[in-house]
């Protein structure tokens, strides 16, 4: 059994990948941590909600952590024009009544990783993770029209838990 926790914007490129994580049966998602995105965080999270709701999925079965409201390094770039303003296509669903937990995504990231948020050099070089081989994955996509994205598939699989 693969066991993931999904960092995620969700809009409708990702809802898929979330409902394909979720059924998969070889895999377990144990969390979902979300960032603002494709819409902001407030918009992301309720989506995340609102996938592992139409899935039925239990809340004890996969917490979700709200994280950051907007990029650490770059100007936000939001695509309501791509995933509408819901970032569900404007599907319409009726609000989630899911718990969202109080816990801040990195911190919860970190604590699933077992590394401590007191010392920096801990969260750099973690021996816990790098004993345990963390595969990070990262699957993005985009469209060549968008100024902030410019090429059309990109993705990057490595076996770095130093670059974590």
């Amino acid at each position: 059994m693969t066991r993931l926790v999904i960092d995620t914007d969700p809009g409708v490129d990702d809802a898929h990948a979330l409902m394909l994580a979720l059924t998969h049966p070889g895999a377990r998602v144990e969390a979902i941590t979300t960032v603002a995105g494709n819409v902001g965080l407030e918009r992301t999270t309720a989506n995340a909600c609102t996938i592992l709701d139409a899935l039925d999925v239990p809340p004890e079965r996969t917490p979700i952590y709200a994280g950051c409201d907007r990029a650490l390094v770059s100007a936000d770039s939001r695509a309501e024009h791509v995933h509408g303003d819901d970032g569900l296509g404007n599907s319409r669903f009726p609000p989630s009544a899911r718990r969202v937990e109080a816990e801040h995504a990195v911190l919860a990231l970190m604590r699933l990783a077992g590394m401590s948020s007191r010392n920096p050099a801990a969260v750099r070089r973690n021996p816990l993770l790098r004993s345990l081989g963390f595969e990070v994955s990262l699957i993005e996509g985009g469209r060549a029209d968008t100024p902030y994205f410019n090429i059309p598939n990109f993705e990057v699989r490595w076996r770095a838990p130093d670059a974590t």
